[in-house]
């Protein structure tokens, strides 16, 4: 029998195979196996086996072996992506994976025998399913039972909703569709409908459901192995390699690695959704609970938020880059706007800045020649439609207000504006509502009043938040995405605000704008408002120079925050300067040319990071003179964040008339000596004040003062502790900088500084837990700048406010 039948001609039996399970097993391919089994299955070089074309039968009862354990010759790998195929794809997984690989994938299976009448309506899909797959997309697949459709279209509503809405338009014979804009979290039903020129026939409905981020993060973190390795609790396992190390402030930085390097013995195996939920796994779940449940939101769970519900008023800088990015402008209105009250040097302070009779004077002057200049120079930038009808002008309210409000408009709201649109000719009306939106106290205050909760606090909107983060890092209104990501309320959990934060602050418009909290944290103003100097004194001290060292001061922070090594002590240790020409001159450092600026060395031990900043030497001194006393206190409040209080005795004690003789340090000392009620502050800002004495009133650097060799020794008291009897002898601003760069009193008053900036207030005691949760954060990532900047998003109550 044999011998007969190995003389027959071989001839294969034609395949069938079922549309919808095919798109299944697609969809379960790519997802688990083609990083073994590349391509459709037809490319064998790695494992040596080809899946492509094999009989589905035997595909089928083999894979259903490996799964049950049967056959002992299934690799580790392979059995570790199958043990929780059936769990997470259901029952028939292995059956839809066996009939892709038989199925003819050149031109798929023909589609149904509905006939080609296309003056006939078309069959309805049948046997859809919808499959989630990697937790971030779905794949639907139906069975074609039309030969006449021109196409499909996907529906997709949110389960519970019965509003439709179309998600994509399909040529005709398509059996499959991925769906990715979808949410971890959610749940959908979907249906597809086959269509031509007479109509369209919809199939059944589909229901599909996605895990939490954490549910998806917590079993992904079991099915990749990572629970082996680093244990259940991440502490380390037997790898002795915790995870608990990470915090939400570095999620990019753990999902990459888990996307690229995990799991070891498969790199890649756990890519987009699978490697961003485990990340949020670790950073929410088991980092927590391994610190006791501190950092992160989590920390102060149960304490009243530290915030109150509030309206925080545009600052100008605020007020002029969102009129310019809402209208299509490039205006500079600084000078043109009432300047702020400051609060601890900072300009955004919510309590101390309201809108006044003379602010609502300046704003109603601005809103009336934006509205006009917009409508002349930004008109296709601002109308969404080219009719000009009452269609249109409900369009642009809509399009527009949501922008201008930085939320989507109520009913009542656009009903108020469309008004215009009757009874006055259109451009008119478009300038009427634009000039109107902008003096609306809803495009002047950024709201922080959110939405009430079970326990009694409020618990800000999406679009709340949205704003909350641009304005952080852009200090302007929400792009596009960002708007997006607050409609799809995407902006709830530590990681969506962390992958939103990261991708504002690697955009160049957050360099300004931390350049602008650098400012006003050490120079307590504008980095662009340096004090002007008697020029027979300093007449190097030019307006040049002055902008030169207003720049530096941004580019310095930034070049360590974003190209270096973005720490702390960097800042203090530098060894080099940022400059150009101009200010390169100035220093007295050579071979720089042009306006450009750029990392400069610095040989000579004059320069060595912030104390050294020109900008901050002519802030803090005379016109004429340098300061030690105003250089002492900025070193002590602005530095280590320790509050000296305001002299008793200011304008008592009067200085002796100058002696061209004397040094500065000389003069000074008769203030400092002339009694008891002196010596408690000057105590603590004379030594760090005289340490800046090799540097004159307008930062160069001296060593000789009056023909004398300038003396910078001080005596350091308090400097972490506040306290008289702590005390260091320092040589000179060299010794003083290195010692700030290892004082962990600095490096938190830095983070301090920041959230006083963030918050748009000066903390209370009901700030303790989440200023310190914030700060641990900091510290336990090596007083890491980017974690400083990014992780004040996630610090425990940012999201929440309480009634007062």
């Amino acid at each position: 029998m044999a011998d007969y039948l190995a003389k027959l001609p071989y001839k294969a039996n034609k395949q069938t195979t079922d549309a919808a399970l095919v798109a299944r097993g697609k969809a379960v391919h790519e997802s688990n196996c083609q990083f073994c089994h590349a391509d459709t299955g037809n490319n064998a070089a790695f494992t040596k086996t080809l899946l492509d074309g094999q009989w589905s039968t035997y595909l089928h009862a083999t894979l259903e072996d490996y799964y049950a354990g049967r056959n002992k010759n299934v690799p580790v790998e392979m059995a570790n992506q199958m043990k929780n195929l059936k769990p997470l794809f259901g029952d028939d997984v292995l059956l839809a994976l066996a009939q892709y690989y038989a199925s003819d994938k050149t031109g798929g299976d023909s589609g149904g025998d509905g006939g080609s009448d296309p003056t006939v309506l078309p069959l309805a899909p049948s046997q859809l399913t919808a499959t989630p797959v990697d937790n971030s997309k779905i794949n639907l697949g139906w069975k074609d039972n039309s030969g006449n459709e021109t196409g499909f279209r996907v529906a997709r509503r949110d389960a519970g909703d019965s509003a439709w809405v179309t998600i994509a338009e399909l040529a005709s014979n398509a059996q499959a569709y991925a769906d990715s804009t979808v949410v971890m979290g959610a749940a959908y039903e979907y249906r597809v409908s086959a269509f031509n020129n007479k109509g369209s026939a919809a199939s059944g409905v589909v229901s599909a459901v996605l895990q939490t981020v954490l549910q998806y993060g917590q079993a992904e973190y079991q099915r990749q192995g990572c629970a082996s390795c680093h244990g259940v609790d991440g502490k380390g396992g037997f790898t002795n390699l915790p995870m608990t190390k990470y915090t939400s402030s570095q999620m990019t930085a753990l999902t990459r690695i888990i996307h690229d390097t995990m799991p070891p013995g498969n790199p890649g195996a756990c890519q987009n959704g699978c490697a961003s939920a485990i990340a949020s796994y670790i950073t929410e779940v088991l980092t927590p609970n391994a610190n006791g449940g501190g950092g992160g939101e989590q920390a102060c769970v149960g304490s009243p938020p530290s915030g109150v519900r509030s309206l925080r008023l545009l600052t100008r800088q605020e007020y002029q880059n969102t009129v310019n990015d809402l209208l299509g402008l490039q205006l500079d209105l600084l000078h043109k706007l009432p300047e702020e009250n400051r609060v601890d040097g900072f300009d955004n302070n919510a309590a101390q800045n309201q809108i006044t009779s003379l602010r609502m004077e300046a704003f109603l002057g601005q809103a009336e020649q934006l509205a006009a200049q917009a409508v002349l120079q930004s008109w296709n930038k601002l109308l969404p439609c080219t009719q000009q009808d009452a269609v249109c002008g409900r369009q642009f309210i809509q399009a527009f207000g949501k922008r201008a409000f930085r939320r989507p408009l109520a009913t009542a709201e656009a009903d108020a504006f469309a008004v215009n649109f009757s009874g006055m000719a259109f451009r008119d009306a478009v300038e009427k509502t634009v000039m109107g939106m902008l003096m609306s106290p809803n495009f002047l205050y950024r709201s922080e009043l959110g939405e009430v909760q079970a326990d009694g606090t409020y618990k800000l909107t999406s679009h709340e938040v949205a704003s909350s983060l641009s304005y952080l890092f852009w200090g302007s209104m929400p792009d596009a995405a960002l708007m997006q990501a607050a409609d799809q309320n995407a902006l709830e959990t530590p990681q969506q605000r962390i992958s939103q934060a990261s991708r504002l602050l690697a955009d160049p418009r957050s360099r300004q704008q931390v350049g602008n909290f650098v400012g006003q944290w050490l120079l307590k103003t504008n980095p662009y408002a340096l004090p002007p100097k008697d020029g027979s004194v300093y007449p190097a001290y030019t307006d040049q120079v002055k902008l030169a060292m207003s720049q530096e001061l941004i580019h310095f922070f930034n070049y360590v925050a974003f190209d270096s090594t973005q720490t702390f002590r960097e800042l203090y240790e530098a060894d080099y300067v940022t400059a150009n020409e101009t200010l390169a001159a100035f220093y007295h450092l050579s071979g720089v040319t042009g306006n450009s600026f750029s990392r400069v060395p610095v040989t000579d031990g004059s320069r060595h990071g912030i104390l050294t900043l020109g900008a901050v030497l002519a802030r803090y001194a005379n016109s004429n003179e340098s300061h030690p006393f105003k250089r002492g206190r900025f070193f002590f409040e602005r530095v280590l964040c320790h509050d000296l209080p305001e002299p008793a005795n200011m304008g008592v004690v009067e200085a002796p008339d100058p002696d061209p003789n004397m040094t500065t340090r000389e003069r000074f000392a008769f203030h400092s000596n002339s009694g008891a009620s002196c010596f408690s502050c000057h105590q603590y800002l004379d030594g760090p004040g005289f340490n800046f004495e090799k540097y004159d009133g307008a930062g160069q650097f001296r060593q000789l003062e009056n023909g004398s060799l300038v003396n910078a020794f001080g005596i350091l008291r308090g400097m972490e502790t506040y306290t008289p009897t702590e005390q260091l002898n320092v040589n000179d601003l060299a010794h003083l900088s290195q010692l700030v760069a290892d004082s962990p009193t600095a490096a938190q008053c830095l983070a301090k500084q920041y959230y006083r900036y963030t918050t748009g207030r000066r903390e209370t005691s009901a700030d303790s837990c989440a200023l310190d949760s914030y700060i641990k954060t900091y510290k336990d990532n090596g007083y890491n700048l980017q974690t400083m900047l990014l992780g004040i998003v996630n610090a425990p109550n940012f999201t929440l406010r309480r009634a007062q």
